[in-house]
């Protein structure tokens, strides 16, 4: 909160980039998006989404540059869903990239096929731009709307349990979205 919009940025752009490690940075903009104070909200939910698309989009790059440079040392199951996603990005382009951004779907296993194929960076900014947009004001506004009906719904008067607890289904939600292998339920209906 004390860093306001730049760290809802910082978190966002840091949670894009990490390939490797994942970092909650959905639940940090959820959590977020559900502060008040008194009558009022702390984050303007247009801004808070600028900032996750802005923060979101540039830090997807970072799996374009690793497909970039990583494009001769593939090899295995991971080449076989690079090369699932490059079919499916020939096929699709800008409307794949816009929907792995407003999806749970792992957008780096769209940017690194971007990254290996050469795709025009300005091309796939633009669509991940408005889908991470869009998917923010998803949370944002899923945020404030579980905490109003944990508040009717448990009676709970605090502001703070009520955010607590509409973190914890979030935590719930995120996770199980991560877990499931979106490439196996998915990949028949896009390559048709």
């Amino acid at each position: 909160m004390q860093y306001g919009y730049f760290g809802i940025f910082a978190v966002s752009l840091a949670g894009a980039m990490s390939i490797i490690v994942p970092i909650p940075d959905t639940i940090v903009v959820f959590t977020l998006a559900g502060l008040r104070v008194g009558d009022g909200w702390v984050f303007d939910p247009f801004l808070i989404a600028s900032a996750v698309a802005i923060g979101a989009a540039i830090g997807e790059f970072s799996g374009y540059l690793m497909g970039f440079g990583s494009r001769k040392a593939m090899t295995g199951r991971y080449k076989e869903n690079v090369d699932f996603l490059v079919n499916v990005l020939n096929k699709f382009g800008a409307a794949a990239i816009f929907v792995f951004a407003l999806t749970p779907l792992p957008d780096d296993l769209v940017f690194i096929p971007l990254g290996t194929v050469r795709y025009n960076p300005v091309k796939a900014f633009t669509p991940a731009l408005i889908g991470k947009f869009l998917m923010s004001l998803i949370i944002v506004y899923g945020s404030r709307f579980s905490i109003g009906i944990i508040r009717d719904t448990f009676g709970v008067g605090s502001n703070l349990l009520s955010v607590l607890i509409s973190t914890a289904i979030g935590i719930v939600l995120t996770i199980t979205m991560f877990k499931v292998d979106w490439t196996r339920y998915f990949g028949k209906y896009l390559l048709r």
